[in-house]
């Protein structure tokens, strides 16, 4: 076999020792502010946006403006000093191209993209489930965007564009305009100035609603609807406003601020009820920057920077180098675990690309390199196989694999930079050279730390040396579990687009009975298709008997030229050729021995279309480690492109310590975990611990009768257009989808706390979705969410309902105002609370005992320990105007206007009888 090693391309290190963690999917930015510079800010460009050098002279146009405007937005203290712009593989070489460091494309802060061919929009946005505070995915901006000017303009100045989505990347700052279709009205009641206020920040922000929106005394629209918007003045005035506001009126430049530090004209609309107040509980864009590590402690004080034009470097994306470095140590020998380690990694190989490269290492007390690099081909594929260990040995250095992975990626004088190692152990390390000896060698090296474990006695370094390099963690919890297999799939698709993904339909581990045999039947949509494959692993002398049968009746058996056995690793391949056929595929599975036998199921298939894109799924814990002050959160996106697909059934499987598995739904319904609905973000908390040590997730997605696509939202942050300059477009319905199931492994965090043990930890999670549903002569009806009694899981004790006629003193002091007795709330008592996640509908009597002019309304929840949570976001309203009052007014102002009318007929007779000498003419 080829023994050459190579000196370029992106290292890609699969350190595989047996360990069982899986931090993280979420976005590890490299990103840090240092003496007010942003260094390591990463473009990428995908590859299938054409090569048109303009791109490039257009992105440090925009970003060297953007770069000045954001200095001047954040007070002299932030600037872009460093970004790199990958370049994807498919274009030409240039001089101008350097080697990669740590740019890779599933890393970027801003993406590049084209949008989706089945709608076309150039809205830019930033991908984000993350709450107040907390940073983004990344940014996506169209080459439609950035090249043509026409679409450009509809957004305003792109550097004033840029800061604001900049404010949503980094700062984890929300929209301060109305959103109607994400529940955020145009208008709202204020209890300062008692009258109707268009949705703004700031209200010094001046302008008027349009004709067509009929507006009444009391500044309330009357017509809603298309051409009815506020029109805010643009050349007058001396408000300067939120930049996280309509980015594209001329005088905003500056974040807002609470009243104490905001600039003249930019103070903070604390009642209106936008996306950032519902979200950050009212606070201003700089009270949740000052928080931002970049700014918090003081850090990043103002300074004079005479020139804020960034330093570009332009990096050329190179074909990935993977090395397997594969604990070998005796314990391996236990559990089947060299057995599972064989298969998985036979399906890593057998699905890794042509043009990538891969060695092999194995490690016990030392380690051995048993392969260099070799570009992947069928020749190097089959001999790389052949490698696969299956004997085990002695102690376990992780160190020592570790050491040798960077050795074959440093041969013949190349870099280890960009390379990714991922750990596999299922023990803790007990010879040297240990992780802490080689941690500063990885770190200074830019050697990117992948860690995969079997069992809940993993080394925990591999992990946190994951999290130190911004890689991720896989854990296979054994048992039922198909994990591995899974975690494999992952690493090869990392990075990869979702037309070049084997994108997993089921897997799952089956415990078939003696003589008997399991069905499992899959749909397949028509999205995907190709390369489909049903992968069936075991372990002992007992060969499973299979039988696969297409839609249309094609029954597949040992006899099929697409069946294949691999009796070394017990595996049982059935690959469809071209397109398998859409619709419901069967399986049979039947044990023909004595005792029972165990199989590991996986089903993959790619993109039918590589100009259209598939319906995928991918999953993430919100943190690598579980902290008091930081509840875990859970997450599954399911989109189609970058369209979401709404109302779909998530679930998730979760490994834990002790406890057996748990299964818990994922909601897309803008509560608790779940700060936007329906985006095709589905989330949960998660809070049913059972001890310290691992935990893994899988997510299985199936299609609901009633699940879409939805070509008009987009999942994240969209951008605004200036409404006197949008075109008119029809909104695009959305599409039924086919059948059709996802599988995606999420990963894993760790838990080293007392609160791991379970108990009463947290309190019911913050109502954000408190709104008012009907208004009548002395009642208000109000509707929300449901909140749990710990986070958003289970039922909480008691609601308390509190009403004012001050907006500020109910978010500064809530607890000063009226609080609701049972007497108020017609109908359900608020100590009958429904379960998490249900809605809530209450019924308020608020006249005669509430005789305000404006009501105020917030909620909070009690769990059984009396734990309360943080208020609910504000509501402001007013009752309805008394239908007996509105006939008696009718009736005074007819008999008013019949007098004038009587009185005006008599002034004219009177007046046109000149011969009458007490005939007056009035003086004008």
């Amino acid at each position: 076999m080829s023994s050459t090693f190579y000196n370029w391309g992106t290292a890609f290190v699969l350190v595989l020792f047996l360990t069982c963690t899986l931090y993280t999917e979420t976005q590890q930015t490299r990103i840090t502010l240092d003496n007010n510079g942003y260094v390591d800010i990463l473009i990428s460009i995908d590859e299938s946006v054409p090569e048109n050098p303009l791109l490039i002279d257009r992105l440090k146009e925009m970003f060297t403006k953007t770069s000045a405007l954001l200095y001047t937005a954040t007070r002299n203290r932030a600037y872009f000093k460093q970004i790199s712009i990958l370049i994807p593989k498919t274009w030409s070489d240039s001089e101008d191209y350097t080697q990669p460091t740590f740019e890779q494309h599933h890393l970027r802060d801003i993406l590049i993209d084209n949008p989706d061919p089945e709608y076309v929009t150039d809205t830019p946005y930033v991908w984000s489930y993350a709450s107040c505070g907390d940073h983004g995915q990344y940014a996506h901006l169209t080459p439609a965007y950035i090249l043509d000017p026409a679409i450009n303009a509809l957004y305003g100045d792109e550097e004033k564009l840029l800061v604001h989505e900049w404010g949503h990347l980094r700062y984890g700052l929300f929209d301060e305009y109305p959103i109607p279709s994400r529940n955020v009205p145009e208008y709202y009641m204020s209890s300062t100035t008692l009258k109707y206020e268009a949705t703004r920040c700031s209200t010094d922000v001046s302008g008027h609603w349009m004709d067509a929106c009929n507006v009444d005394d009391e500044g309330k629209p009357q017509m809603l609807g298309p051409g009815c918007y506020f029109l805010d003045d643009w050349s007058t005035g001396t408000y300067t406003g939120s930049i996280m506001y309509r980015q594209y009126l001329p005088n905003l430049k500056y974040y807002c601020d609470d009243s104490t530090n905001a600039e003249e004209g930019n103070v903070h609309n604390v009642e209106a009820p936008t996306r950032h107040n519902v979200i950050c509980a009212g606070k201003s864009s700089w009270e949740v920057m000052r928080e931002n590590v970049d700014f918090a402690n003081g850090a990043n004080q103002p300074r004079v920077i005479d020139d804020t034009t960034p330093e570009y470097r332009l990096v050329k994306e190179t074909a990935r180098r993977n090395v397997l470095v594969l604990d070998v140590s005796g314990s391996m020998g236990l559990h089947d675990r060299i057995e599972i380690l064989g298969q998985a990694v036979l399906g890593y190989l057998t699905n890794v690309a042509d043009g990538e490269y891969v060695a092999m290492v194995i490690f016990s007390t030392e380690a051995d390199i048993l392969s260099s690099l070799v570009e992947i081909d069928d020749t190097t594929r089959a001999e790389l196989i052949a490698l696969i260990p299956d004997d085990v040995d002695a102690y376990t250095s992780i160190g020592s694999g570790i050491e040798k992975g960077i050795e074959i990626l440093e041969a013949n004088g190349g870099s280890a930079a960009d390379g990714r190692l991922i750990v596999v152990t299922d023990g803790e390390e007990n010879r040297p050279p240990y992780i802490e000896d080689v941690q500063p060698t990885v770190m200074d090296k830019d050697v990117k730390v992948i860690s995969v474990g079997v069992g809940n006695m993993s080394s925990t370094e591999s992990d946190i040396l994951a999290l130190e390099t911004g890689g991720s963690t896989y854990y296979d919890a054994e048992g039922m579990s198909n994990s591995l297999t899974e975690a494999f799939i992952a690493i090869n698709d990392e990075g990869k687009g979702t037309t070049q993904q084997h994108i997993q339909l089921y897997s799952v581990q089956v415990e078939i009975a003696a003589l008997s045999s399991e069905t499992i039947t899959i749909d397949i949509d028509s999205t995907i298709g190709k390369t489909t494959t049903f992968t069936f692993n075991y372990v002992g002398s007992s060969t499973p008997e299979i039988t696969v049968t297409s839609p249309s009746g094609y029954v597949i058996d040992s006899s099929s030229t697409e069946y294949t056995e691999n009796p070394q690793f017990t595996t049982i391949t059935v690959l469809i050729e071209g397109t398998a056929e859409a619709g419901s595929w069967t399986t049979v599975i039947r044990n023909p021995s004595s005792d029972s036998l165990n199989v590991r199921v996986s089903i993959t298939s790619m993109a039918s279309d590589p100009n259209v894109k598939p319906i995928v799924a991918e999953a993430f814990w919100s943190n690598g480690e579980l902290s008091p002050d930081k509840p875990m959160s859970l997450h599954a996106v399911v989109s189609k492109g970058y369209m979401p697909v709404l109302d779909a059934e998530v679930t998730a499987t979760i490994d834990r310590p002790a406890g057996g598995p748990l299964v818990m739904p994922l909601k897309d319904n803008g509560a608790g975990a779940d700060i936007q609905m329906d985006d095709g973000i589905y989330s949960s908390y998660f809070t049913q611990l059972e001890g310290t040590g691992k935990y893994g997730v899988k997510i299985d997605v199936v299609q609901k009768p009633t699940s879409v696509v939805s070509p008009s939202k987009i999942i994240g942050v969209p951008g605004i257009i200036n409404p006197e300059l949008a075109p008119d477009e029809d909104v695009a319905p959305d599409i039924p989808t086919e059948k059709f199931s996802r599988v995606a492994n999420g990963g894993s965090f760790s838990c080293n706390y007392s609160l791991c043990f379970g108990g009463d930890v947290y309190p019911p999670t913050r109502i954000i979705d408190l709104v008012v549903a009907d208004t009548a002569e002395e009642t208000i009806t109000i509707q929300f969410t449901a909140p749990g009694d710990d986070l958003d899981q289970g039922t909480v004790s008691y609601y308390e309902i509190w009403i004012h006629n001050k907006f500020l003193d109910m978010r500064n002091n809530y607890n000063k105002t009226e609080k609701m007795q049972d007497i108020h709330v017609i109908g359900r008592s608020v100590n009958e609370p429904r379960t998490a996640g249900n809605r809530e509908k209450f019924s308020l009597i608020v006249r005669p005992h509430f005789a305000f002019e404006v009501y105020v309304i917030a909620v909070t929840a009690v769990d059984d320990e009396g734990q309360i949570s943080p208020l609910s976001n504000i509501v402001t309203t007013k009752t309805a105007a008394p239908e007996s009052n509105l006939i008696l007014i009718i009736l005074l102002s007819a008999v008013v206007v019949t007098a004038i009318v009587v009185s005006l007929v008599v002034f004219i007779l009177f007046v046109r009888k000149p011969n009458n000498p007490k005939a007056v003419v009035p003086m004008i």
